[in-house]
């Protein structure tokens, strides 16, 4: 069946049978849909109000994408694998709601109630959750998750749910959150990187003025040792005892490994949520009893900054680690070359 232009408003459709039916430019304001088979229905255009009913209703595989259900109720209503993407659920009761695998892209949840619904295996990406209310929602299995907003904003924490746990993350969101990046943000890296950055040029300066006084005298030495004059043994202690003092040969990986530390240091100060560097997740949720969702949308922000700070971490911690491991290595040769004389 098809319905063109058609104005439903106030209609009393209760457990009326719908599947597969086509409505385009449909008026449903006020209508009451309560318990009606929608399975397969394909809704395009179709206007709703605050008054329209939706409960029970089920819409197993259909197809209301980029439709307005703004504030209606659709308490337990059974979206089982349908396409919502794009659709306007702001402000909706959906307690209780199956949209189990529904393709629920760029959908608006903001300030609705789902709690008790259930989003398993559902695509998530783009979906706004703004201040929704997600009390036991179950979000196992669901896609797209990181590219979701507003989770942490969400009201969910009687009880704290751990279905959020099992949704599906994408590999820099499992491994480059900042939740792992906080291991190393934690450490004092900020303070001493830009410490080592302000004391590398002056030393290496000095170290270059140092050098090129050493150059002139020595040059006045050999003029002084070949006149055979009263200060020829002067010039030959300068020549023995007075020479340049060569860079040391991890100069350049030194202050390279230093300036990636202070990168990552600045990059994780600015990007990093403030929830994430006070808490750990199990302090978040396990001693404080707050849900995974308002927590691990907030480790997953900033993706491209992550994997910078990450990256910069990485390289200028390894460097850092091999020029201190060189210099070890050569003390514990000097103890050991000198332990016994």
């Amino acid at each position: 069946m098809t319905l063109h232009d058609t104005n439903l408003s106030g209609a009393q459709l209760q457990a009326a049978n719908l599947s597969g039916t086509i409505l385009h430019n449909v008026r449903l304001e006020d209508a009451n849909l309560e318990g009606a088979n929608l399975s397969g229905a394909q809704m395009h255009a179709v206007t709703t109000s605050a008054r329209t009913r939706l409960a029970n209703a089920f819409a197993h595989n259909g197809s209301l994408a980029e439709c307005s259900f703004r504030s209606i109720r659709a308490e337990n209503a059974d979206f089982t694998n349908a396409d919502l993407r794009g659709a306007d659920f702001s402000g909706c009761n959906l307690e209780g709601a199956r949209l189990v695998q529904a393709r629920l892209n760029a959908c608006d949840f903001r300030r609705a109630s789902l709690q008790l619904a259930d989003f398993g295996g559902a695509s998530i990406a783009g979906a706004l959750f703004h201040f929704a209310n997600l009390n036991r929602a179950h979000f196992g299995g669901t896609f797209g998750a990181g590219k979701a907003l507003g989770l942490e904003s969400g009201l969910g924490d009687d009880p704290p749910d751990r279905s959020f746990q099992e949704c599906h993350r994408p590999p820099l969101e499992r491994w480059l959150d900042w939740e792992r990046l906080r291991a190393a943000g934690r450490l004092p890296l900020f303070g001493v990187s830009y410490t080592a950055l302000l004391l590398i040029p002056p030393f290496f300066f000095g170290l270059g003025l140092y050098n090129d006084k050493i150059v002139l005298l020595r040059e006045w030495a050999k003029r002084i040792e070949r006149q055979n004059g009263e200060h020829q043994a002067l010039a030959a202690l300068i020549l023995e005892r007075l020479h340049t003092i060569p860079l040391p040969a991890d100069a350049l990986l030194t202050l390279g490994a230093t300036v990636l530390l202070a990168l990552a240091s600045t990059l994780y100060a600015i990007a990093c949520p403030s929830r994430i560097k006070e808490f750990s997740r199990d302090q978040w949720c396990d001693q404080l009893g707050h849900s995974t969702f308002t927590y691990w949308p907030l480790a997953w922000r900033f993706r491209w900054i992550r994997v910078a700070t990450a990256a910069f971490y990485l390289v200028g911690g390894l460097g850092a680690m091999w020029v201190i491991s060189r210099k070890m290595w050569h003390v514990a040769l000097f103890i050991w070359r000198y332990s016994y004389v």
